[in-house]
């Protein structure tokens, strides 16, 4: 049989009259891939009609010129979110019904519609087939989404517009956050959003007071780099699954009464790190407590130079809170409370693992050969605030010789502990090298220092012989 004239696919109805059962069943299943092929590469619209504007309402895709709905199976925010995205309301706001609009007619051209979240148009979604459905017009999908103008976010009750209770506009109504799964990077996203500068802490269990109205949202999923709030996974507006007890609330940098000091230390640029936070002292519990850390609290405290990273460096232990604890630093942070952290005030330690630093502004610093019979050979004799010293021979090497010989002026090295030389006086104060990578311009560059609070023996005094020569 063959069709003559220039009808689209969907002219082969007029001809079932005409036919058998078994060629009508023939022709639907051609006339079905003529439809799926032509879609395919069909130009495509979406809109939102019968909405109270162009944000909200029914949802509707138009393909080969002909307007149809979206049937609302499996319909969740994931799906919301793509099509407020594509509209240029990147808001989604509800998932729900046909947002008061009401049904559509003509086809239903897609149903069991599944997104990810992050597909640039709706029909880049999974779905059942280009006017494939098993629903009604009373199941047409409508959306409810937001360009963000109608929409508010505040602190309240911190004592400044950058602390406080997060509470969210909506509808004209003011109403709270719940604290379920909320963690830093959600508070980012409030800090950034209030221009407030940098999250400092967050908390849970209505700390800043329960807030009243609507609980706006529960279990928010933020990458951090959300420009709103509002602009996070979530299950959708008003739907939760606590009470105002768990209200959460933010402390963004700008209003946060933080400070820095360093305790019981033989300067001022070393001792127990401690930390003012909410107008209390508190310290720093050691674990995962590196010379990354120690660089950037020496740099915030006006010593830019980290000796080491050990133990509380000679000072007592101290009392009251442990505000930090796992504190993770790339070393480039200005402050010690914008490094990763666990929840300020929540610790796994007790105050013999006060984590302390021994800093320097470089000034203070002293390296030197003795016992060697001249200034080109001996062992290595090092003193740092005053603090005399010897180098434990762990880890040295010709590399680590090389750097001081440098730096000494004399030349490169010859020997490093083969040598004997005349007895020095004993120490119970030992400096440990980490590594040297031999290049150094000073011994000091050298990373991962430990000052202090270990042992060495005495037959264990790293010793150097330069060639007295600089090449």
């Amino acid at each position: 049989m063959v069709l003559h004239g220039n009808s689209g696919p969907t002219d082969f109805r007029r001809w079932f009259v005409l036919l058998s059962p078994s060629t009508v069943a023939l022709v639907s299943v051609l006339s079905s891939c003529l439809i799926t092929n032509s879609l395919g590469e069909a130009e495509k619209e979406l809109r939102l009609a019968d909405g109270e504007d162009r944000c909200t309402g029914r949802v509707e895709v138009k393909v080969q010129e002909e307007w149809g709905t979206v049937c609302n199976n499996d319909w969740g925010m994931d799906e919301v979110s793509v099509i407020c995205r594509q509209l240029g309301c990147p808001t989604a706001i509800k998932a729900t019904g046909w947002a008061n609009s009401r049904p559509g007619s003509g086809r239903i051209w897609m149903d069991h519609v599944s997104c990810r979240g992050n597909e640039s148009a709706l029909w880049d979604c999974k779905h059942e087939g280009w006017g494939k459905h098993n629903c009604t017009h009373q199941q047409d999908a409508g959306v409810t989404c937001s360009d963000g103008s109608n929409l508010e976010m505040r602190l309240m009750n911190g004592g400044n517009q950058c602390s406080g209770r997060i509470e969210v506009k909506f509808q004209g109504q003011w109403g709270t956050v719940c604290d379920d799964n909320f963690n830093i990077d959600h508070a980012s996203v409030v800090c950034k959003q209030l221009e407030c500068g940098s999250a400092v802490s967050f908390s849970g269990s209505a700390n800043f007071g329960e807030g009243s109205g609507p609980i706006w949202f529960d279990d928010l999923v933020c990458s951090g780099n959300e420009s709103a709030l509002w602009n996070c996974k979530h299950e959708g507006w008003g739907k939760h699954n606590c009470d105002h007890a768990e209200d959460v609330g933010v402390i963004c940098l700008d209003g946060a009464d933080l400070s820095l000091r360093l305790v019981g230390g033989v300067t001022a640029c070393s001792g127990r790190l401690e930390v003012r936070f909410q107008g209390e002292w508190g310290t720093v519990c050691d674990d995962g407590w590196d010379s990354s850390d120690a660089a950037v609290a020496c740099k915030h405290l006006g010593c830019p130079t980290a000796i080491t990273a050990i133990g509380r460096v000679n000072a007592s232990e101290g009392s009251g809170h442990i505000w930090l604890d796992s504190v993770s630093c790339h070393g480039h942070e200005s402050a010690l409370w914008q490094c990763r952290h666990h929840e300020w005030g929540k610790h796994y330690c007790n105050h013999n693992e006060d984590a302390g630093v021994t800093c320097s502004d470089g000034t203070d610093l002293e390296l030197r050969l003795v016992g060697g019979g001249s200034r080109c050979a001996g062992t290595v004799e090092v003193e740092i605030q005053k603090l005399v010293g010897k180098v434990c021979d762990r880890n040295w090497g010709l590399k680590e010789a090389d750097v001081v010989c440098r730096q000494l002026g004399c030349g490169s090295a010859l020997k490093t502990s083969y040598q004997s030389y005349s007895k020095t006086k004993a120490t119970t104060t030992w400096l440990f090298l980490g590594s040297c990578n031999g290049n150094e311009t000073s011994f000091w560059d050298c990373k991962n220092w430990q000052w202090g609070g270990l042992s060495c023996d005495h037959y264990e005094e790293a010793k150097v012989t330069c060639s007295g020569k600089t090449f």
